[in-house]
């Protein structure tokens, strides 16, 4: 399995990404909200947005819709179910690579620095790329696609 710049904590990454460079904001709150539209027009008896569609932030929509998820009384409580600490991974019963970068705007490296080492968890660190920009420019390239790519290779071959 593979990971490219996954949240161990989605509340720091929600803050993160309202606090951080408009784009990332505009980009993942668009994203969700086109989601919902979606969703709402396929069960129209079952979902009311309108006033959710109006957030201007991650986290003030994340608040909004915890109406619709009862079993979780505050938005906190929802982060906590979704938030991966150490122990998780020591659990792990196939091998996990994550690709992370120290720059990442939205996912903290730190998360990642407190983890220990488990026997299927491989971490890829870059000093450089952002939040999913494993880039070479020369040649144009994302070069994470290639080491999972070869991995997957390695896996097959091996199985014959």
């Amino acid at each position: 399995m593979f990971a490219v710049s996954p949240p161990l904590d989605p509340h720091k990454a929600t803050l993160a990404i309202d606090s951080g460079l408009p784009f990332y904001r505009h980009y993942f709150l668009g994203k969700w909200k086109r989601s919902l539209e979606r969703k709402q027009a396929l069960f129209p008896g079952k979902y009311d947005f309108g006033d959710m569609l109006r957030s201007g932030t991650c986290m003030e929509l994340t608040e909004r819709i915890m109406r619709y998820y009862t079993e979780f009384p505050t938005y906190r409580d929802y982060f906590r179910q979704y938030t991966l600490r150490d122990d998780f991974f020591r659990g792990l019963s196939v091998p996990v690579t994550v690709f992370i970068s120290e720059d990442d705007p939205v996912i903290p490296r730190e998360d990642f620095d407190a983890l220990s080492e488990h026997e299927n968890l491989r971490v890829i660190r870059t000093r450089y790329g952002g939040h999913c920009g494993f880039m070479d420019f020369f040649p144009l390239r994302c070069w994470c696609n290639e080491v999972i790519a070869e991995s997957i290779k390695k896996k097959e071959d091996a199985a014959r």
